[in-house]
Parts: structure tokens; C-alpha cells; sequence
């Protein structure tokens, strides 16, 4: 998905339709959509997340696919 040029031209809506509802977008920006790829707990004691690992779809101000980033967390 990442390597190609699948997204490219794609309007906010069509990308929707292709990776389904994004599990973070902020009311402040429209402009991103956050996907989780992955999610690593603590353990029992302490259940947090340790590691994550999120695709960031950046739009442009129509709303039309920009770029994308690939951000890594952890804790």
C-alpha cells in the first residue's frame, strides 16, 4: 500500500472506502487519519500500551491524498 501509488489522487472518502474508518481524527484537523498497525501491551499489572506503531494519511485542503508517515511509539 505504502510502496505504490495507490492512494495517490484518492479524496478522503475513497480512502475511507479503502482502509475503513481511521482510529484517530482529531476535530482540530480534518487533514490527518490515523490508522493503528500495531499495538503492544504492558503487562497485567500495569495495562498500558508499551509500543505503537500508527500509518498517518496526510490530506491535502481538498481533502485529496497528500502523503502518508509511518510513526512508531514506545514507551
Amino acid at each position: 500500500l505504502t510502496k505504490g501509488e495507490y492512494l495517490k489522487h484518492q479524496h478522503k472518502n475513497e480512502i475511507i472506502k479503502i482502509l475503513g474508518k481511521p482510529d484517530f481524527q482529531s476535530d482540530d484537523s480534518e487533514n490527518k487519519l490515523t490508522y493503528q498497525i500495531s499495538v503492544e501491551w504492558g503487562n497485567d499489572l500495569a495495562p498500558e500500551p508499551v509500543y505503537s506503531k500508527n500509518l498517518i494519511v496526510l490530506l491535502d485542503k481538498n481533502f485529496v491524498f497528500k502523503d502518508y508517515k509511518i510513526e512508531e511509539w514506545e514507551d
